[in-house]
């Protein structure tokens, strides 16, 4: 049977790589508008990749019997139960931080390691701090959903790992039944603090005509409730879309843009406040900040290449569920990005050409539809063959590939999740 940890291991190690905090909230977390703390964790300088990093924050839910298959990521992940109990075992080093614990007599504190070896339960509130390579494997064995709150940094430099790799081997195209990931922001940070990072997850909520906060931190804003048009005038400000995830390179000076329900802004070197009209409704955002968890061994930030909005108006448009958003087949999968119904195959890719995987739990479909069944996942760097000319359905440009690990599996991907070659290549 399962563990339920409210404190009562009385024989745990701590884990001297992670520590979990209560402390005084960074900067960034302390600015103006209504916040409340969800995610609090500090690691260690060894423990988070050095920049370039891929950083994500997504919500997977669970319905009742859906499960995740043993697998590890190169990089850390932070798990928040949001609502439910979900039933957890761990092969490596994780910290658990459990919500309801009662500080009794011969009761550990939290920030303590997670049995390995053997399920454990988590409720809401519960966060679970996974150490890269940790072996990880996680399930509903109740009766109503699970959501799940989660982080997660990855290597993004040149001939970095898989994102995640299952130790059994590929799963089969159900065994993601009932998982559904929403994917809430993506970004590149190109900077990363050199004696260790604090990562702080907050929900921020911004009165009518309120300012954005500035933040001297590298910042993820998430846009939960409102809408936001702006212009980037200067710095370094990434857009993700949550209908089309990924990570995306810095936005030229000068461009409108707009941030829908589950969009995303990324600041990797902070960001001024921005000033907003007095009659803009309100707007509410999940914001994740990272920085040095020792500010004062960490060179004083100079301001350049600070993000720098200007906010030209907000709508209002409804607050989603926790867990809404389009099934996919694994919880760390991508869905099928939106491409454009004008676009047109590029000339460069002939058959017989290797191409590389630009993104992380990508279907390869048994044809070119949305409609046909999911033949496994791909995952980024990983190489695929062209096994012939593109098919456009009106909606994607679908590629028919083989997968170079097993050339014996075959299907289609979207193009958007294939790193051409430019026409004239």
């Amino acid at each position: 049977m399962p563990l339920r940890l409210l404190g009562r291991l009385a024989l745990v190690i701590p884990l001297l790589a992670i520590t979990l905090t209560g402390a005084i909230l960074p900067a960034a977390a302390q600015d103006d508008g209504e916040s409340g703390v969800l995610i609090d964790v500090t690691l260690d300088a060894g423990d988070y990749p050095v920049a370039p990093a891929f950083v994500r924050l997504l919500r997977i839910t669970l319905e009742p019997n859906a499960s995740s298959p043993l697998h590890t990521h190169p990089g850390p992940e932070i798990a928040l139960v949001e609502r439910g109990t979900l039933t957890v075992q761990v092969n490596g080093p994780a910290e658990l931080d459990v919500a309801d614990q009662d500080p009794g007599d011969g009761t550990p504190a939290s920030g303590q390691l997670a049995p390995a070896g053997s399920e454990f339960e988590m409720t809401a509130g519960d966060q679970l701090a996974y150490l890269p390579q940790t072996p990880m494997t996680f399930r509903n064995a109740g009766s109503e959903p699970v959501s799940i709150l989660s982080v997660v940094l990855l290597p993004a430099g040149h001939q970095h790992p898989p994102g995640i790799t299952y130790l059994n081997g590929q799963p089969a195209t159900d065994a993601f039944d009932g998982v559904t990931p929403q994917i809430l922001g993506d970004g590149v940070a190109s900077a990363m603090p050199a004696n260790g990072i604090r990562i702080v997850v907050d929900e921020l909520s911004l009165d009518q005509g309120a300012p954005i906060p500035a933040s001297s931190s590298q910042t993820l804003l998430s846009l939960q409730q409102g809408g936001l048009d702006f212009t980037v005038i200067g710095g370094k400000a990434q857009v993700s879309r949550g209908a089309t995830p990924g990570p995306q390179s810095d936005t030229p000076p000068g461009t409108e843009n707009n941030l829908a329900v589950n969009d995303a802004l990324f600041f990797p070197l902070g960001n001024k406040e921005a000033a907003r009209p007095e009659t803009d409704a309100p707007i509410s955002f999940l914001r994740m900040t990272i920085s040095p968890a020792s500010p004062q061994s960490e060179p004083t930030p100079t301001g350049e290449g600070q993000a720098e909005l200007h906010v030209t108006g907000t709508e209002i448009t409804p607050t989603p569920a926790p867990g809404t958003g389009t099934p996919v087949s694994a919880a760390t999968s991508t869905p099928e990005a939106q491409a454009s119904p004008t676009a047109t195959p590029p000339t460069g890719p002939q058959e017989g050409d290797s191409i590389v995987v630009n993104s992380e739990g990508v279907n390869l479909r048994a044809c070119g539809s949305t409609d046909c069944e999911i033949v496994t996942q791909l995952y980024f760097g990983q190489t695929v063959t062209i096994l012939g000319q593109s098919e456009d359905d009106g909606e994607y440009i679908w590629w028919p590939v083989s997968v170079d690990d097993d050339p014996s599996i075959t299907g289609y991907v979207v193009q958007d999740f294939l790193d051409l070659p430019e026409s004239g290549e």
